[in-house]
């Protein structure tokens, strides 16, 4: 996981559990995330609609799967 995806735009693959996670109701499948970077924990740093960042699985990111 040492590819750079800083800047990549991404929708979120909401299959699974993540749905029910109270920060994610807030989003459709059409929001748009930008990547920043794949965290110490193998996760994917992001940036919300908003401007917040938000650590994910990459199997949610659509543009890395």
């Amino acid at each position: 996981m040492t590819e750079n995806i800083k800047g990549i735009k991404t929708t979120i693959n909401f299959r699974g559990d993540l749905k029910v996670e109270s920060y994610w109701k807030q989003w459709d499948t059409d929001d748009v995330f930008t990547c920043v970077k794949y965290t110490k924990a193998g996760l994917v740093l992001l940036i919300d609609p908003n401007g917040e960042e938000i650590s994910v699985a990459k199997r949610q990111v659509n543009a890395l799967i």
